[in-house]
This record gives structure tokens, sequence and C-alpha cells, in this order.
């Protein structure tokens, strides 16, 4: 039986979960295919914001290169998109490659933004360095991704309209799930609880948050492309997306419920005082 993180190759042998190549004899699930299909999706919804971009601003030719990106990126994504009606192995592989691009990525990032914030203004500076660094991450893929959406509706793109939804979007991704687990290790310092516990919580919260982020983004998306956020169609999307997200949230919660104490400033000590010495009574 083959492994949820290989993809037949040709002549029947497993490929590298790093090989660009796919078959069209390809499961419609699994990890690596998860894996490409987040990388490229991002790839392909940051340079078609970079496109829309630098054709307001009249570069031409950074532009035309975008656009060379943008197309051979999204033929490539179609590759690695989803089939119909995976197995629950199948989805659940997919699901787990999908987040690990992108969260290991993004907590990569917010972590050093958040030490960064640290070192130079405490506690307050961590978290808005925790804050800041994966919002620059974000914001660009959601506000593509955005873009694209409302041209699949045959609609004249409106930037104004992308970039606000993709606001809301990225507040809604770092102020839950792991990115704001993370971001409040760099506030104050954690309960003292041992690893297990922690990474327990971490998971139970991770999923639930991300489930909700997610159900709220997909929501977000629909309504700036003009699409319905009430109909049949729109809950299954939303819950498909909050599916992805519980299992993103999960793995990765669970393992800032590790780190995060490690990254959490260290509670101030009160400097020791000397001690006084004792004057004796001066006879009378």
């Amino acid at each position: 039986m083959a492994s949820l993180f290989d993809l037949p190759a040709e002549g029947g042998e497993a490929s590298s979960l790093f090989d660009f190549s796919i078959e069209d004899e390809a499961p419609p699930g699994t990890f690596k295919k998860g894996w490409w299909s987040a990388i490229y999706g991002a790839g392909v919804a940051g340079s078609r914001f970079a496109k829309e971009l630098t054709d307001r601003i009249g570069w031409e030719e950074s532009s035309s290169i975008l656009e060379g990106a943008y197309t051979q990126w999204a033929e490539e994504a179609q590759k690695y998109a989803p089939g119909e009606e995976p197995s629950f192995l199948e989805w659940l592989g997919f699901a787990a490659g999908t987040a690990i691009p992108y969260g290991v990525s993004s907590l990569a990032l917010q972590a050093l933004g958040g030490i960064a914030g640290t070192a130079v203004a405490g506690p307050a500076g961590g978290v808005a360095g925790a804050i800041a660094a994966p919002s620059a991450l974000f914001f660009p893929i959601q506000a593509g991704a955005n873009i694209i959406r409302q041209e699949e509706q045959g609609q004249e793109v409106d930037l104004g309209k992308a970039m606000g939804a993709a606001a809301a979007q990225t507040a809604l991704e770092v102020g839950l799930g792991p990115q704001r687990m993370l971001a409040a290790a760099f506030r104050a310092p954690l309960a003292a609880r041992r690893a297990l516990p922690r990474m327990g919580a971490g998971l139970v919260r991770g999923a639930g948050e991300e489930a909700f982020e997610e159900a709220a983004q997909s929501e977000i998306e629909r309504a700036q492309a003009g699409l319905p956020i009430t109909t049949p169609e729109a809950a299954q999307e939303a819950a498909e997306q909050a599916g992805y997200g519980a299992v993103g949230g999960a793995m990765f919660g669970a393992g800032v419920g590790a780190i995060a104490p490690r990254l959490a400033p260290k509670p101030l000590e009160a400097p020791p005082v000397a001690p006084t010495a004792e004057v004796a009574p001066s006879p009378l």
C-alpha cells in the first residue's frame, strides 16, 4: 500500500516528497499533493496581487514578468487540486499537506518578529512583532485570492474591496488559532504546566479557533466577490475550509503549546534589598 507521503511516479515507484512532477493517475488526496497545492496556491495568489499593483503603478516590465509567473503557477496548481470524493485518509493527508508550508513559514516569521520586537521594545514590542510578521505574509496572499475570486465571477477587479476583505481576513488569521497563542507568549509568562497538558490544550484550542477562522475567511472571500453567504453551497464551502483549518490548527496548536513557554519573557525579579544595620539605642 502506498504511503500517504508519496505519489505514484513513472514506472509505478513512489516519488520523493520534494519531487515537482505528478502523474495523472495520482490519487485525489495525499500529503504530497496538499503540500504542493499550498505552495503553488500561495504563489498564484501573491503574484496576482503583485501584478494588480504593478499594473496600477504603470510598471509594465514588472507586470509582464508577474503575468508569466502567475500563468505558469496557475497551470501547475491545477495538477495538485484535490480530486473528487477522496477517502478519509486521503483527505486527511491532503489537509495536513496544505497546512504545513504556510503554517511553518508563518509561525517561524512570527517567532522571529516576536523575538526581534522583544529585543527592541520589551513585551509590547514582542507582541507587535509577532503580529506584524505573519500579517506581512498573509495579507498579499489573501488579497490575491480575493482578486482571483472576483475574476472568476466575471467582475471587474475592485482592488479596494479585495484589500479591505484581506485586512479583515488577516486580522482573523493573527487573532485566532496558533498565531494568537504564539503572540500571547511574548506578552507574559504562561501558566506553569507540564508539556503534555500544554500540547493537549493547544491542540484543542488551535483546532477550534482555526476551524472558525477558516470558515469566516471563506465567507468574507465570497462576500467581497459578490457571492451569497447563506446558501447551501456557501455552507458547504465554509465547512470544507473549517475541516482543513481544524487539521492544521490541531497540528500547530500542539506545537505552539510545547514551545511557547520558551519564548515567554522572564518574570522580573525584585532587586535584593540590602540589610539595614540595627542602631543600638543611645543611653540617656
